[in-house]
C-alpha cells in the first residue's frame, strides 16, 4: 500500500501543478485492506494499520472492532489464535457481509447493489470517511487533495458515497 500511496500522491500533486514535496494529501488505498495516509510535503506522517485491522472494514478485513467484544471472542474457545487471525484478516469485511469468497461475485454485487448491499457499502464508506476526517485533523486542515486508489476506487458508487461526505475538506482525485 505504501508504494501505491506514494505513486498516486505524485500523480495528484502533478494534477495540482505542484511537486509531491509541496502538497499535503490524504491518500486512501481501498483494496482488500484499506489504508488511509496523511502525506505532508512528500512524507507519509500517519497511516492506519490496514493489514492488521486498524481502520475501516474492507473486502477481507474486519476493521477496528470493539475491544470488549474482541476480548470475549478471543477467550470464547470458538477459535484458536491462528483461526481468529485468519478470520479477521482475510475472511471478514465484504466477504463476510456478502457471504462469498468469490471476489468476482463481490465486484458484480457492487455494480448492482440491492438496498441491503447499499447499506453495507454506506457503512464501509462511513468508516472510510471517519478515517479521512482523522487524517485531515493530523494535517491541521491544510489539505490540498484527497486521493482514492485501489480496486474499490474503481466503483462509482463507492466514490460517490465517499465524496459526498468529504469533498468539503479538499478536491477528490
Amino acid at each position: 500500500h505504501a508504494l501505491n500511496q506514494k505513486a498516486v500522491a505524485r500523480l495528484a500533486a502533478n494534477e495540482l501543478n505542484k511537486s509531491y514535496e509541496q502538497v499535503n494529501l490524504i491518500v486512501c488505498h481501498l483494496g482488500f485492506g484499506i489504508t488511509i495516509g496523511a502525506h505532508r510535503k512528500g512524507k507519509i506522517i500517519d497511516v492506519n494499520n490496514g493489514l492488521h485491522g486498524d481502520g475501516p472494514f474492507s473486502i477481507e478485513r474486519a476493521g477496528t472492532l470493539p475491544i470488549k467484544s474482541l476480548i470475549s471472542l478471543c477467550f470464547s474457545k470458538q477459535y484458536d489464535e491462528g483461526e481468529l487471525i485468519e478470520l479477521l484478516t482475510f475472511n471478514s469485511g465484504l466477504k463476510a457481509y456478502f457471504n462469498t469468497e468469490n471476489i468476482d461475485h463481490i465486484f458484480t454485487l457492487l455494480q448492482q447493489l440491492s438496498d441491503e448491499e447499499a447499506k453495507i457499502i454506506k457503512a464501509m464508506t462511513y468508516q472510510i470517511n471517519k478515517e479521512i476526517g482523522a487524517m485531515a485533523a493530523v494535517l491541521q486542515g491544510d489539505v490540498d487533495g484527497i486521493v482514492l486508489t485501489g480496486v474499490l476506487a474503481e466503483f462509482d458508487v463507492i466514490n460517490q458515497f465517499i465524496t459526498e461526505r468529504i469533498s468539503w475538506i479538499a478536491d477528490v482525485f
